[in-house]
């Protein structure tokens, strides 16, 4: 087994960015969305309500958010200084936080969304993994649904794709590590895993959700809405929720890259 695609998205909801390596810490890959849009009752919005997000290409370096706007061009905005006062936010129904950014990056993002919106900075204001989630004591993530890192199989897509009529991407499910090499849903037997020698324990199946039936490209919802839809049937003749791909939480901070090989230490 190896890793095919490695993707980061530095703004929550924003269109995945291909890496060749990517570095990452206990919280997930560095910077992996530690920026979000919240509304003006500071909820974190994400692409099942805004689309729109999905046609923001986000990048993270030299203490920049570098945003590329389809509609709009490139823009460039400084991270908040890490002494500015954070704001408590909601994300979905738990309380987080984080820092705003200046008002020319939350007047771009209210132009495309057509409305009143900002930019948010997560700091070093990690949230805990739920335990209802599969999380443990000490274990952290940003501004993502429910854990640090998100794994896919092709083969496994390759699978669902067989029974669906039209066909699906990996930008559907929003990965941050696609691999080869291994039976469809294989993955599901993991407990323990080993890539280029760091170890990543595995939180839980990942559950899915509306944002899947969205399309990358076109930012239009599946009128059939799948692949929801068939996912929910393979899983449901098993006794299962409709899953699809698994969350990782790293044990150690490290690196690796396209062609990293990924080895199964402990199975469940």
């Amino acid at each position: 087994m190896q890793i095919t695609k490695l993707y980061t998205y530095a703004l929550k909801s924003s269109t995945g960015l291909e890496r060749d390596t990517v570095s990452f810490q206990r919280s997930g890959f560095i910077h992996d969305r530690s920026v979000a849009i919240i509304n003006a009752q500071n909820k974190i919005i994400t692409g099942r309500e805004e689309p729109k997000l999905l046609t923001i290409l986000s990048e993270i370096n030299d203490q920049k958010l570098h945003l590329t706007v389809n509609s709009l061009g490139r823009y460039s905005f400084p991270l908040p200084n890490k002494d500015n006062s954070p704001i408590q936010i909601k994300l979905f129904r738990d309380s987080v936080s984080g820092q705003l950014f200046q008002e020319e990056a939350n007047e771009l993002i209210s132009k495309l969304l057509k409305g009143s919106y900002s930019l948010i900075y997560i700091g070093n204001a990690y949230r805990p993994l739920l335990d209802k989630r599969g999380g443990k004591m000490g274990e952290i993530t940003g501004y993502a649904d429910s854990s640090p890192i998100h794994l896919i199989n092709t083969k496994t897509l390759n699978y669902l794709n067989e029974r669906c009529s039209n066909k699906f991407s990996d930008q559907n499910f929003r990965p941050n590590i696609v691999i080869d090499g291994v039976k469809p849903f294989e993955e599901d037997s993991w407990s323990l895993i080993s890539i280029n020698g760091f170890h990543f324990r595995l939180q839980e199946r990942t559950q899915r959700c509306i944002f899947t039936t969205i399309d990358p490209e076109t930012q239009n919802r599946d009128r059939e809405q799948e692949p929801l839809r068939t996912i929910a049937k393979i899983r449901r003749a098993i006794g299962l929720r409709p899953t699809f791909g698994v969350n990782l939480v790293p044990l150690t901070a490290g690196s690796i890259g396209i062609g990293s090989k990924l080895e199964v230490v402990k199975k469940q």
